[in-house]
């Protein structure tokens, strides 16, 4: 198939793409279809990135550990409203005896 065809097909596929390709199916000011970047190297993330990241990260392990905070204090309350109870059947049987 002649390259015109791959750059019709492109471009009924991403119409968004369409008016920045020539017939050849290439990007008229980058290339689209090459691995050589003709912008310059990226530097990793930057600052605010990184603080978002790390704000999200705080943000979600606050929420988990609030939970299971939470599931340890009704556990906890539970064993000791049973312990409660215990000791009170224990008092009420001694009061009986005397």
């Amino acid at each position: 198939m002649p390259a015109m065809h791959y750059g019709r097909l492109i471009m009924r596929a991403f119409p968004s793409v369409a008016p920045a390709l020539n017939f050849t199916g290439t990007k008229v000011n980058h290339r689209l279809f090459s691995s050589v970047s003709s912008e310059a190297p990226s530097r990793g993330a930057g600052f605010f990135q990184r603080v978002g990241s790390f704000i999200s990260g705080a943000g979600l392990t606050a929420l988990a550990t609030q939970y299971f905070i939470y599931q340890e204090i009704v556990d906890g309350n539970r064993v000791m409203l049973l312990k409660q109870k215990d000791i009170e059947n224990r008092v009420s049987s001694l009061e009986k005896k005397l």
